[in-house]
């Protein structure tokens, strides 16, 4: 994939929703769909020759980037970990940004981020991200992100496709209100995250809007009961019923946080998700989930 070969259309969405798209307004500074304004990230990885899992295609175009894949000791052999980062720092209004993950057969990655996303304040238009992660028979995939932060007057888009074809797939989200520290709290316009998984032959068997709009629901979404942080981690993955009982009983309420794990439609896999007050609490529920479904999930490298 060439650099001239990414146009605005593939990184915008083809399914904003009208909430969002009302905003759709001209950028005077740098207009959506110009350099800078459009970021791309592909990867494709691939068990190599020696048995570990290589990087076999890689491009990313400004502001994302990719580090190159790293193997810990204390990690299953011949997993590969990446780094995704921006070098603008955050996500700004007009910005259309795409990232593609495809996991081959037998393959086991983990994509981590190099710190929160940050959804800039904005006068004008919107912001959204498309993440598309495509998981291999016998493949394993984790794409944990750190957190996400909306500033005040912040539009954004996110929707989130699993693409499942017999592997395993761990996919977490952290949604803070705002700039907690200085006091900011449910002032961004709107925030929708759209998640979804489809199989084999492409038909979605999982899909979930989350729409938090703090105007219409003054001191934040009502689905929330007062709390202001919320954490998510979705598990893809055949054969629920013959792990769910385990993974219920190993997840627990974290220190000040609420926390519920369920089974999803269609046999598509499983759902944590753990609401509370400060983000500790939450990162910490959510590492806790994570480190439950890789001991018991039947396509994870650490289950002994």
């Amino acid at each position: 994939m060439t650099r001239e070969a990414i146009p605005r259309e593939w990184c915008a969405p083809d399914d904003i929703p009208r909430s969002v798209g009302r905003y759709g307004s001209r950028v005077d500074q740098l207009d959506v769909g110009t350099p800078g304004k459009v970021g791309a990230a592909r990867l494709r990885l691939e068990v190599g020759p020696s048995g570990r899992t290589v990087v076999s295609e890689q491009f990313s175009q400004v502001p994302l980037q990719v580090q190159r894949a790293m193997y810990p000791g204390d990690g299953p052999s011949g997993m590969a970990h990446l780094y995704m980062m921006s070098v603008s720092g955050g996500i700004l209004q007009g910005d259309r940004n795409r990232i593609d993950v495809e996991v081959g057969d037998g393959a086991a990655a983990r994509i981590l981020t190099q710190g929160s996303t940050r959804v800039y304040s904005m006068n004008a238009d919107f912001a959204t991200q498309i993440v598309n992660l495509s998981v291999g028979e016998g493949a394993y995939l984790e794409y944990v992100p750190h957190s996400l932060i909306p500033y005040r007057g912040s539009r954004y888009y996110q929707r989130t496709h699993a693409r499942m074809s017999g592997g395993t797939l761990l996919c977490s989200e952290v949604a803070l209100p705002g700039r907690m520290a200085s006091g900011e709290a449910f002032a961004y316009d709107i925030c929708y995250l759209r998640s979804m998984c489809s199989g084999r032959d492409g038909r979605v068997g999982f899909l979930e809007n989350l729409k938090m709009e703090p105007g219409r629901a003054p001191g934040g979404p009502r689905a929330m009961k007062g709390m202001r942080v919320m954490g998510t981690v979705y598990a893809f993955f055949g054969g629920a019923r013959d792990v769910e009982e385990d993974v219920i009983g190993d997840i627990g309420d974290a220190e000040g946080t609420y926390s519920g794990t369920t089974s999803l439609p269609n046999d598509a896999g499983m759902i944590t998700r753990i609401l509370g007050n400060d983000s500790i609490s939450v990162l910490g529920g959510v590492s806790e989930a994570l480190e439950s479904y890789r001991r018991h999930l039947p396509g994870s490298p650490f289950r002994r």
